[in-house]
C-alpha cells in the first residue's frame, strides 16, 4: 500500500516482467542470470521456452545462453546463432557452434557482413555451410565496410559489379577504389548521379573510364574494351544493344580480335571513327584489318592525328595505298602543328618531305610551348617560320629558358611583349622572368607585383633601385603571403621595413614555415608597437605615408615626440596635417637638439607648449639660441638644472646668462642617484674608477628620449657646480664661479681635477681656495698617468699619497710615474703592482719592479702572465727569472685559446 513503492515499481522494468508468458524468457533476454537461477530453481512450470535461449543469445549473454544450455531443456532454434552474428557476438556464434545442434541461417552471414563484423564473417565462412547470398557483399559495400568487402569479393561471396553500385551511392570511395581496381566493376549511371560524395565522384570521372560508358551503351562499352565479363553482366541485367560504337571503341584500342569477332558476329559494323582513332593510337594491325573489310572509310583526323602522335609508320603504311582515294585524303596542316607540338620532328621531316604538308603559325608556338627547340629551330630554317610575340609568351609560360633565349637572339628586331614575363612568373619560372626582364623585355604594372608573390628576389632587388618605399611594403607583405622568406629577408634586413602581424598569420595558416620562423626572430618587438610610431621613430616618411593610408593604421602621440626627439621635422610636420597628436615632450626633445626653427613651429602651430625640461635640457646641449628664444617667447622658465649643468658642459657664458636674468636656487630639486656615484672612493677597484672616468662630455652628450628628459639632469647641491666644472677642467667656471659668486666646493673639486689631470684647475684651487683635497688626488693622478699632476700636488700639498699610487700605475702601466713616485715618495707599493702589471702585460713595468723592487722576488707571477695569454712576459720570467708556470694555469690558457702562449710553453716539454 505504499505509494511510493508502487510508483518505483511502476516505473522500473516490473510492468514488463509480470506481462511476460515466460517469466525466464524475460529474464534471459535482460542478462538477469542470477534471477534466471532464482526462477529454473523454483521447479514451476512453464517458466520459459526457446525464446529465452534465443534473446540471450541475441543480446550478448554468454553466461546466460551456458547456464540455459547446461540446465534446461526448452532449446532454441536458429535464430539464435542468426541474432548473435547481426550483433558481433562471437564468443556466443562459438559456443552455440560447438554446442548445439540448431546452426543458423544465410542471414547469419548477411548481418554479420552488413554490420561490419568480419571476425564472425570469416568463421561462418570457414565453419559452417550456410554460406550467405548476395545480401552480404551488397550490404557490406553499401555501409562502407572495406576489409568485410575485401574478404567476401576475393572468395566470390557476391557479385562486386552490383555491389559497387550500391558502394558509389553511398559514397564509400575506398570500396569503390576497390571493387573498381581489383575486380574491374563499373557501376551505372543512376547510381553515380545518387552519390553525394564530392571524393568519390571525383575518382569515377577523372581517374576511370566511366565518363565513356556513360555516354555510349553499355554493350558497346564492355565489347570495345574486350571486357567479356562486363559484357555478360550487361546482358544479365537486361542490356541488348550494340551499335557501330562497339568496334569503333575496339579499334581505338587496338583490340583486333574483338574487331573481327564483331565483324564476324555482328551486323552494325563500324564508323570512319574505327580507322580514324586506331590511326590516332598507332594500332598499325587494326587499320590493315579494317581496311580489309571496308576500304577507305577513314578521313584526314586519321592522318592528322597520326602525326601528331608520332606514329610514322601508319604514315607511310597510308601512302602505300595507291588509289584515287588515297589521293584525295591528305592531312591538313594540324598534322604539322599537332607533330611539332608533341616533338616528333621525324614525322614533321616526313610530312615536309613527302607530302609538303602545310602549317599554321600555331606550329612554331606550340612546339616553343612544349620545349622542343629542335623543332623550333628546324621550322625557322627549313621553313622560315618567323616567332611573334605570342610565340615568346608561349616559350616562357612553358618553362624553357633555351628557347627563350634562341628567340630573344633569332628575332632582335620582334616587338616582344609584357605578357612574356609576367606569363612566366604567373608560372612560377621566376629564372625565365629574371632572364627576361634582364635583357630588356618589357613589363606591365603587374610584374612587380608578381615579382614579389612569386619570390623573385632578383627582380625586387631591380626593382627597389627606383621603386618608392610603397612598392617595397606591398612586395613584403606579398612574399610573406606567399612564403618566399628570401624576398622578406631581403627587404627587411636591407632597408629595415617590417610586416604587419595580418599577413604573418596568413602566412603561418599556409604552413610557410621559413617565413614564420624569420618573422616570429626578427618582428615581436615591431608586433608589440605601435607600427606609425616605429615608421616615424626611423624617419621613413613614405612607409609612415603607407601604414595610415593603406593600411588604415593610426600613430599614437609618441609619434610625434620621437620625431621631434631625432630631429625629423617633416616628419613632425606631415604627422600634424595628417591629424596626429603629440604632448609637451616634443618641444621640449626640440629644444634638446637646438632646433629654433621646430621649436618656434611648435609654439606658433600647436597647443600642447613645453615644460621646464625645454631650458633645462638647451642648457645641458649648449643651445643658447634656443634658451634665449625660449626666456622671451615662453613662460615656462627653467629649473636650477640650467645653471648646475654648465658646470659640466664648461658653458660659462650661458651661465652668466642665466644668473643675469633669473633668481633660482642652486639646489635642485631633480635629481637621480644614478647618474653621479654618491662617493669618491679611493679604495676602488679601478675598473670602477675607469667607469667614473668614464662621464659624457659636451660631444658625446646626445639627446635624450623625450620621456627620459628629467632623467638626464645630473645631481647637483651647493658643492655641485665647483666641484664638477673643477672635475671637468673648466678652469675659467671654477674661476668665475670663485670670484663671482659664493658657491661651495669640497675636497672632490681637487681630488677629480687631479684624478682627469688638469692641472691649471689643480694648481687654482691650491691657491684660490680653502677646500684642499685627499690623498685620493695623487694616487688617482698617478693612476691615470698624470705626471705633472703627481709632482705639482707632492711638491706642493701634504696630503700625500698611498701605496694605491705606485699599485694603480703599475697596473695601468704609466711606467714614468712609477719610477717618480719610487724615486721621490717613501710610500712605496704593494704585491698588488707586479700581480697587475703582469696580468695587463706591462713588459716594461715588470721588469722594472722586478729591478727596483723587493717585491719582485717574492711571488711568483709567471702564472698571471700565462693565463692572461702576455707571452713576452711568459718568456722573461722563465728564461730571466726561472719562474715556472702551473699546470692549472696552462688548461686556463688552453681554455681561453692563448695560441702563441701554448706555443711557447709546449717547446719546453
Amino acid at each position: 500500500g505504499n505509494a511510493a513503492t508502487q510508483a518505483f515499481l511502476d516505473a522500473s522494468l516490473h510492468g514488463q516482467y509480470w506481462d511476460a508468458t515466460y517469466p525466464i524468457d524475460y529474464a534471459a533476454s535482460h542478462g538477469f542470470l542470477l534471477f534466471v537461477e532464482y526462477l529454473h530453481n523454483t521447479q514451476l512450470p512453464q517458466l520459459a521456452s526457446e525464446m529465452a535461449l534465443n534473446a540471450a543469445a541475441t543480446n550478448g549473454h554468454l553466461d546466460v545462453v551456458t547456464f540455459l544450455h547446461d540446465s534446461r531443456s526448452d532449446g532454441c532454434t536458429t535464430d539464435a546463432m542468426d541474432g548473435a552474428a547481426t550483433n558481433g557476438h562471437l564468443n556466443i556464434v562459438t559456443f552455440l557452434h560447438h554446442h548445439r545442434a540448431e546452426g543458423c541461417t544465410v542471414k547469419a552471414m548477411d548481418m554479420a557482413a552488413d554490420y561490419g563484423h568480419l571476425e564472425i564473417v570469416k568463421f561462418l565462412h570457414a565453419e559452417r555451410t550456410e554460406g550467405c547470398t548476395v545480401y552480404a557483399l551488397n550490404a557490406a559495400a553499401s555501409s562502407g565496410h572495406l576489409e568485410v568487402v575485401e574478404f567476401l569479393a576475393s572468395n566470390q561471396l557476391g557479385q562486386p559489379f552490383l555491389a559497387i553500385d550500391f558502394a558509389v551511392q553511398h559514397g564509400h570511395l575506398d570500396v569503390v577504389r576497390y571493387l573498381h581496381e581489383q575486380h574491374g566493376a563499373m557501376c551505372l549511371k543512376s547510381y553515380f548521379d545518387l552519390c553525394a560524395d564530392a571524393a568519390t565522384k571525383a575518382y569515377l570521372q577523372d581517374s576511370t573510364k566511366h565518363p565513356a560508358l556513360w555516354d555510349m551503351e553499355p554493350l558497346d562499352f564492355a565489347a570495345g574494351e574486350d571486357r567479356e565479363d562486363l559484357v555478360a553482366w550487361f546482358e544479365q541485367i537486361g542490356h541488348s544493344t550494340y551499335t557501330a560504337q562497339a568496334m569503333d571503341r575496339a579499334a581505338a584500342n587496338g583490340l583486333v580480335g574483338v574487331v573481327k569477332r564483331l565483324h564476324d558476329t555482328r551486323t552494325e559494323g563500324c564508323t570512319v571513327d574505327a580507322m580514324d582513332y586506331a590511326s590516332a593510337n598507332g594500332h598499325l594491325t587494326v587499320l590493315q584489318t579494317l581496311y580489309e573489310y571496308y576500304g577507305h572509310r577513314y578521313t584526314s583526323l586519321a592522318l592528322d592525328l597520326a602525326a601528331g602522335n608520332g606514329h610514322l609508320e601508319v604514315l607511310v603504311w597510308f601512302d602505300s595505298m595507291t588509289s584515287d582515294a588515297r589521293r584525295m585524303i591528305q592531312p591538313t596542316s594540324n598534322a604539322m602543328d599537332w607533330a611539332a607540338r608533341n616533338g616528333h620532328l621525324d614525322v614533321i621531316e616526313y610530312l615536309h618531305d613527302h607530302k609538303s604538308t602545310p602549317c599554321s603559325p600555331k606550329a612554331l608556338d606550340l612546339a616553343a610551348k612544349m620545349g622542343h627547340l629542335d623543332i623550333v629551330m628546324w621550322l625557322y630554317v627549313t621553313r622560315g617560320a618567323v616567332a611573334t610575340p605570342s610565340t615568346m609568351d608561349a616559350a616562357a609560360c612553358g618553362g624553357h629558358l633555351e628557347i627563350v633565349q634562341y628567340l630573344h637572339s633569332t628575332f632582335p628586331d620582334v616587338p616582344w611583349s609584357s605578357k612574356t614575363v609576367d606569363g612566366a612568373l604567373r608560372a612560377g619560372h621566376v629564372e625565365i622572368a629574371d632572364w627576361c626582364v634582364a635583357h630588356g623585355l618589357p613589363q606591365s604594372a603587374a610584374t612587380k607585383d608578381l615579382a614579389a608573390k612569386k619570390g623573385s628576389l632578383a627582380l625586387v632587388r631591380r626593382f627597389c633601385q627606383d621603386e618608392p618605399v610603397s612598392y617595397l611594403c606591398d612586395a613584403l607583405e606579398a612574399a610573406t603571403q606567399y612564403g618566399h622568406v628570401t624576398v622578406v629577408e631581403f627587404i627587411h634586413s636591407m632597408y629595415r621595413l617590417f610586416v604587419l602581424r595580418k599577413p604573418y598569420k596568413k602566412a603561418h595558416k599556409g604552413n610557410h614555415v621559413a617565413v614564420c620562423r624569420y618573422l616570429e626572430a626578427t618582428h615581436l618587438e615591431f608586433w608589440a608597437q605601435n607600427a606609425v610610431d616605429v615608421a616615424a621613430s626611423h624617419n621613413n616618411l613614405p612607409w609612415v605615408q603607407w601604414l595610415m593610408a593603406k593600411k588604415k593604421e593610426m600613430a599614437s602621440a609618441a609619434a610625434i615626440d620621437h620625431a621631434a626627439a631625432n630631429g625629423h621635422f617633416e616628419m613632425v610636420q606631415w604627422l600634424h596635417d595628417n591629424g596626429c597628436a603629440c604632448t609637451t615632450d616634443a618641444m621640449d626633445a626640440a629644444a634638446a637638439l637646438g632646433r629654433l626653427d621646430m621649436v618656434t613651429w611648435f609654439h606658433e602651430t600647436r597647443r600642447e607648449g613645453c615644460t621646464t625640461d625645454a631650458m633645462d635640457l638647451a642648457s645641458q646641449h649648449g643651445h643658447f639660441d634656443v634658451m634665449r628664444w625660449l626666456h622671451l617667447h615662453r613662460e615656462e622658465g627653467c629649473t636650477a638644472y640650467a645653471l648646475n649643468i654648465c658646470a659640466f658642459t664648461g658653458r660659462l657664458d650661458i651661465l652668466q646668462w642665466l644668473s643675469e636674468i633669473i633668481s633660482v636656487s642652486t639646489k635642485s630639486s631633480s635629481v637621480l642617484a644614478d647618474v653621479q656615484a654618491e662617493d669618491f672612493d679611493p679604495d676602488l677597484d679601478p675598473s670602477e674608477v675607469e667607469a667614473m672616468k668614464a662621464l659624457p662630455d659636451e660631444r658625446t652628450l646626445q639627446p635624450p628620449a623625450p620621456k627620459e628628459a628629467s632623467r638626464m639632469k645630473l645631481k647637483s647641491d651647493s658643492t655641485d657646480m665647483l666641484d664638477l666644472s673643477s672635475e671637468h677642467g673648466h678652469v675659467d667656471m671654477v674661476v668665475w664661479l670663485t670670484e663671482q659668486t659664493k658657491m661651495m666646493a669640497s675636497t672632490d673639486a681637487m681630488d677629480k681635477a687631479a684624478m682627469n689631470g688638469h692641472l691649471g684647475v689643480v694648481k687654482y684651487l691650491h691657491a684660490r681656495r680653502l677646500e684642499g683635497c685627499t690623498h685620493r688626488a695623487m694616487d688617482w693622478a698617478a693612476a691615470n698617468g698624470h705626471l705633472e699632476v703627481v709632482k705639482f700636488l707632492s711638491t706642493n700639498r701634504g696630503e700625500g699619497c698611498t701605496t694605491h699610487a705606485m699599485d694603480l700605475a703599475a697596473k695601468f702601466g704609466h711606467l714614468e710615474v712609477l719610477q717618480w713616485l719610487y724615486d721621490n715618495r717613501e710610500e712605496g707599493c704593494t704585491m698588488a703592482a707586479i700581480e697587475e702589471a703582469t696580468k695587463n702585460g706591462h713588459l716594461e713595468v715588470v721588469q722594472w719592479l722586478y729591478q727596483e723592487s723587493d717585491e719582485g722576488s717574492v711571488l711568483n707571477v709567471i702564472d698571471y702572465a700565462v693565463m692572461q695569454g702576455h707571452v713576452e712576459i711568459v718568456q722573461w720570467l722563465h728564461e730571466a727569472k726561472s719562474e715556472h708556470w702551473s699546470a692549472a694555469a696552462v688548461d686556463a690558457a688552453r681554455h681561453k685559446r692563448h695560441t702563441a702562449v701554448l706555443e711557447y710553453v709546449d717547446s719546453w716539454l
